[in-house]
């Protein structure tokens, strides 16, 4: 099992332009298995960084006893009648993609590996802009 904790100096080295930005103040109680985690935030990444903008922030924090871990890009994030079908596994949204490797299964992955792990898969749009992945774990 692997834990997120804050760790300063992730944050220290990464210039303004970087991909991804940590934000990680769960503290010790969070942990996944390491293959779940990886799993997870390997599909997010790479779904955030090819349909979105970056940066990827990804971020911890604990609040009322649950663990969220979130995930979010900054672009034009998903259309609102579209999102459920986003959620399907083999659905792809864009179907001028179909030569790249993708095969519409990134967040149908994360939603059940996620339930798999006693959480709750929650996905949209922010407010201001792009797509964000909220995963909540019980303490």
């Amino acid at each position: 099992m692997i834990r997120l904790a804050p760790r300063r100096h992730y944050g220290d080295s990464l210039a303004d332009d970087a991909l991804v930005r940590l934000d990680l103040q769960a503290g010790d109680g969070f942990g996944l298995p390491l293959v779940d985690l990886d799993r997870i935030l390997t599909n997010l990444i790479e779904n955030a960084l090819t349909y979105g903008d970056p940066p990827v922030d990804i971020s911890t924090y604990r609040r009322n006893g649950q663990y969220t871990l979130e995930v979010r890009d900054h672009g034009g994030g998903i259309p609102c009648d579209q999102l459920d079908r986003a959620l399907q596994p083999f659905v792809r949204l864009d179907e001028a993609r179909s030569g790249d490797a993708h095969c519409g299964l990134g967040l149908a992955i994360v939603r059940r590996l996620v339930r798999y792990n006693g959480g709750v898969f929650q996905a949209g749009n922010a407010s201001d802009g792009g797509f964000v992945v909220a995963l909540t774990f019980p303490g």
